[in-house]
């Protein structure tokens, strides 16, 4: 039995080459044309970033609550479709956006309602929260907990 055999238990697996990035995600529930200034939180290099809905393009559904590295704005400005599903997608669609361009995460991708969101660091990190979303308009799951 090699050492590294009788270090782990079975079943589980060490990666070599340092640690794991964090990926987290984000489900659409509710109509997120009406979350004006509402959050959800995510960690990042740095501490803990709030994401926060909008709906007017002038930036004004910023909370900017205490205590937090800064914010991530999802707006698609003062178009809306008038129904929940398409508001959704497009509200998905943008934070995929957000996300992918943000220099503290490498990716974000969307399958139906839901957006998964990958660190670009790897190593632990605050994990994704509910922050001021009902948990009847999204919910928030971590895939992956990075080490």
């Amino acid at each position: 039995m090699s050492i590294a055999a009788g270090l782990f238990s079975s079943g589980s697996r060490r990666r070599s080459g340092g640690g794991v990035a964090e990926v987290s995600t984000f489900t659409f529930l509710g109509d997120p044309q009406m979350w004006q200034g509402q959050y959800f939180t995510i960690g990042v290099p740095t501490g803990q970033a709030y994401v926060y809905f909008g709906r007017d393009s002038g930036g004004d559904a910023d909370p900017a609550p205490a205590g937090f590295v800064r914010g991530i704005g999802i707006d698609p400005g003062d178009v809306s479709y008038g129904d929940p599903a398409p508001n959704r997608t497009r509200y998905a669609d943008l934070m995929v956006t957000v996300f992918s361009i943000d220099p503290d995460f490498i990716s974000a991708t969307r399958n139906g309602d839901v957006v998964t969101i990958t660190a670009r660091t790897t190593g632990a990190r605050t994990n994704i929260g509910q922050g001021t979303i009902s948990v009847l308009d999204g919910l928030v799951a971590v895939v992956t907990q990075g080490s």
